[in-house]
């Protein structure tokens, strides 16, 4: 068992809350990226419109995606790194009667 601060435990959830965030705008973004080259890859002509955001609003889709994940992973180590701290700085207590 440790003892945490509440602010750590406001950090922690902070973390939490950031990772999930980030890692669901990738996905949508990137669920956004492939939809737009499946519906390219299954059409027979496409419009001026459907040509530049295959061309230029997917890449620029996934590319927004890719970073998003990484900054969810970056939250998610951070978490990792303060839970390694606040491990580091505890104290074991012993249980009564040992």
């Amino acid at each position: 068992m440790l003892a945490i601060h509440e602010h750590e435990v406001h950090q922690i959830s902070f973390m939490n809350g950031l990772s999930s965030l980030f890692f669901s705008i990738g996905s949508g973004l990137l669920s956004f990226a492939v939809g737009l080259w499946a519906n390219a890859a299954f059409q027979n002509g496409s419009s001026p419109e459907g040509r530049v955001l295959t061309s230029v609003g997917a890449p620029v889709a996934l590319l927004f995606a890719v970073v998003a994940f990484g900054v969810g992973i970056l939250a998610v180590k951070k978490r990792g790194s303060l839970l390694a701290t606040i491990e580091a700085q505890s104290v074991n207590i012993p249980a009564p009667g040992n």
